[in-house]
């Protein structure tokens, strides 16, 4: 699990549990043999919820690791984000000039709150793709210590290759 706590007390925390299709005989494609199923969990202010959803692919996880930090390091513009193929999960820079810097998380689809509604009630509406933002003001060591904790989250489940066609 990596947790990212901000300056303010509010935090969200990402978990890999396991790969979306454990038995790799059935795959065709190494892209199917990488989907994560990745529990969330947030707390804003009052606040609270979890979700888990196979939303993340191995090599975006790493992705995800290089780009916090390089936000750490201050080598980041606003212009940059981190998105994923699922867009369920995005992050973006919200400043890179105030310190502790200030990171948004956007939420969607899967992993919106449940206060949004359900899921598949909210495919149904016009807005279904709106997300839900937070904003966490982090220093540059607790970005560096998310890094740390997704990137030994995901030693436990490194890329892997389908077999061969028969």
């Amino acid at each position: 699990m990596a947790r990212l706590d901000s300056r303010y007390g509010e935090w969200f925390s990402i978990t890999a549990l396991s790969y979306q299709f454990r038995d790799l005989s059935t795959l065709r494609f190494d892209y199917d043999a990488n989907w994560l199923n990745i529990e969330l969990q947030a707390n804003f202010g009052r606040m609270k919820w979890s979700a888990d959803a196979p939303c993340l692919l191995t090599w975006e996880v790493s992705g995800m690791v290089t780009w916090i930090e390089a936000l750490a390091e201050g080598s980041l513009s606003t212009a940059d984000q981190w998105l994923a193929i699922e867009p369920c999960l995005s992050m973006e820079v919200g400043s890179v000039d105030s310190h502790p810097r200030e990171l948004v998380v956007a939420f969607e689809q899967e992993y919106s709150p449940m206060w949004q509604g359900r899921y598949e009630d909210l495919k149904r509406e016009e807005t279904w793709w709106s997300p839900f933002r937070i904003r966490l003001f982090v220093t540059p060591g607790a970005l560096t210590a998310f890094a740390a904790g997704l990137r030994e989250d995901l030693e436990r489940f490194p890329r892997r290759t389908a077999p061969p066609p028969k």
